[in-house]
């Protein structure tokens, strides 16, 4: 995979820098979605789900998921895109919806999020 688009400059899209920065995976950043090019797999960096539902490339098949190294995912089945999962997160058995970001220290099993 080439490098990744992060959008948002917020403290949640720093967050997300770090993550990608664990994950050694180059990435660019950009203030807003308006600068994302066609071609371009991207995370969103923005905190508010609200805001991220409302954005016009919310659908778009070029989102990646992200997951911190320290992150363990059992079972669930899918990737959906556009996901992040912080670190010491443990996922057992959970469906996670399109970008729906989980924060660190996170626990859930058998859930349904997103």
């Amino acid at each position: 995979m080439g490098t990744l688009t992060l959008i948002g400059e917020g403290g949640h899209a720093a967050d997300i820098a770090r993550i990608l920065q664990r994950c050694c995976k180059p990435y660019r950043q950009i203030p807003h979605h308006t600068d994302l090019q066609p071609s371009d797999r991207y995370i969103l960096g923005i905190n508010d789900p609200q805001i991220r539902v409302q954005l016009p490339l919310i659908n778009n098949t070029a989102a990646a998921w992200l997951q911190d190294p320290d992150a363990l995912v059992i079972g669930g089945g899918s990737q959906p895109l556009g996901v992040v999962i912080a670190a010491r997160t443990l996922l057992m058995d959970t469906t996670i919806g399109f970008h729906t970001h989980i924060n660190y220290g996170t626990t859930m099993t058998r859930t349904t999020i997103g």
